[in-house]
């Protein structure tokens, strides 16, 4: 499984998001988006995280967790 790249994604990969942080770090926040029948789709926060390589992993390890 691999993560797909994403336009809108300002780390270019599918829910994680680079985030600025005055004063401290910046911090990779992970995310998974899971469709729902509902019109809303449900977010699960993965966690933050001090590298976009350790993000990738992590979110790939949560999806397998899952499934």
């Amino acid at each position: 499984m691999n993560n797909t790249k994403s336009t809108r994604s300002n780390t270019g990969y599918k829910d994680i998001t680079l985030r600025k942080r005055t004063g401290r770090k910046d911090k990779f926040e992970t995310r998974l988006t899971i469709k729902t029948k509902s019109t809303k789709n449900e977010q699960v926060f993965i966690g933050n995280f001090d590298d976009l390589e350790t993000a990738k992993t992590e979110r790939i390890n949560f999806i397998k967790q899952l499934f």
